[in-house]
């Protein structure tokens, strides 16, 4: 008797466990890509055991698995597509995420993958202003060029605050993580230095 109550213990114990179910849907362009695969790969100690794929049919696709911790993952194709679709970096966490995969691809669905987006959409309009700025620069007489070196070191210093404040409101979970890899290198000194005492 004792057995069977510590039996119903257990299965009472596991029916309550935290919810862990991940869905990820997504959406193509059209349907030009059906039949080709999509992945979902851990960015670090990506084994095969740890990918996701699945085909694309009518311009979507479903991916449903179980998770833990949240943990950084990207979506993409086979390489040769990736210059049409391009890849998108997303968290891996309970909930449910809609993706939009395409030349600009997006995520959205829970806080730290909003927030992700929300980094991606700033990281991707600072690239493109400094990428004008240096075109100009190069085609401009040498006398404005001072000018334009302004514009760019004031674009820079502005991305660079931002990135850092980023990093800063998301230090302890793996998105802060995440950007502090990706754009450690570039902070000050003294930033890399706060944020290490911050851990």
């Amino acid at each position: 008797m004792k057995q069977i109550a510590l039996l119903f213990f257990i299965l009472a114990l596991f029916s309550c466990k935290k919810e862990t179910n991940f869905i990820l849907k997504g959406n193509l362009p059209d349907t030009t890509f059906d039949g080709e695969y999509i992945f979902l790969a851990p960015l670090e100690n990506a084994v095969r055991e740890r990918v996701d794929s699945v085909l694309i049919a009518n311009g979507k696709f479903t991916i449903k698995s179980q998770v833990d911790n949240p943990e950084i993952y990207v979506v993409r194709t086979r390489p040769l597509l990736r210059l049409q679709l391009q890849e998108l970096i997303v968290v891996k966490e309970p909930g449910s995420l809609q993706a939009t995969i395409g030349n600009n691809s997006a995520i959205t669905g829970t806080p730290l993958n909003d927030s992700i987006q929300h980094w991606k959409e700033h990281k991707t309009t600072f690239d493109s202003n400094l990428a004008e700025l240096r075109q100009l620069n190069n085609s401009t007489a040498e006398i404005e060029r001072g000018t334009v070196n302004r514009q760019i070191d004031s674009v820079r210093s502005v991305a660079m605050d931002f990135h850092y404040r980023f990093i800063k409101n998301n230090r302890t979970n793996v998105v802060g993580n995440f950007v502090l890899k990706m754009m450690g290198a570039s902070l000050t000194e003294e930033q890399r230095e706060e944020l290490a005492t911050e851990k």
